[in-house]
């Protein structure tokens, strides 16, 4: 069985022989459990998206996992603007497209 101390484990316990299977592209992913998630976020299980948040990039980076871009920003004004690496069928849409397309897809799975 095991133990963790769950007052200090910013950093993360990976659990080991648990996989999430990504919907859209089937990819599966190690799941971890951390005390930096915040309560209020979500209503159970959190997704990270190191590539594009700090406290998700850092905890990656402590933990050995790959950074994968999902958004492309414009490099003139910074902003989102195109979807990558979300699945052949996501590529290259707009953020808020894709974002409606994605959930509707899931909708459907």
């Amino acid at each position: 069985m095991l133990e963790v101390d769950i007052d200090n484990i910013d950093q993360g316990v990976k659990l080991p022989g648990v996989f999430a299977t990504n919907p859209i592209t089937g990819e599966e992913l190690p799941v971890y459990v951390t005390s930096y998630v915040q309560g209020e976020y979500g209503t159970g299980a959190v997704m990270g998206v190191p590539f594009h948040d700090e406290r998700d990039c850092a905890f990656a980076l402590a933990n050995g996992l790959k950074l994968v871009q999902v958004v492309r920003q414009d490099e003139e004004t910074g902003e989102e603007t195109t979807l990558v690496n979300s699945g052949e069928q996501f590529n290259g849409m707009g953020v808020k497209q894709g974002a409606t397309a994605i959930v509707e897809e899931l909708k459907k799975l």
